[in-house]
């Protein structure tokens, strides 16, 4: 398929981008952040954070080719990085 593009002038490496070619890898992640002062003001005083908190949040993730990922199982389930094989 990728031939018969190239054969009517579609270079479908730098045509299309990522997401289009091998989809969109989302991971659900956990990150440090301070909360804005809006945030902050619908929280009770009394319960109101000091510091830094955990907040969850979809991340899109540039994968490589998933066939060339060694740890597959470890990247779809136990959020490790891709480890590439040789």
């Amino acid at each position: 398929m990728l031939a018969m593009l190239a054969d009517v002038g579609v270079d479908f490496e730098a045509d299309y981008p990522t997401c289009l070619r091998r989809g969109t890898f989302i991971r659900w992640k956990l990150t440090e952040r301070l909360l804005t002062d809006e945030e902050l003001a619908q929280i009770p005083e009394s319960r109101r954070p000091t510091g830094p908190v955990m907040r969850a949040h979809y991340a899109v993730l540039e994968m490589p080719p998933f066939n060339k990922v060694a740890n597959r199982v470890g990247v779809m389930f136990d959020g490790e990085d891709p480890v590439l094989t040789d």
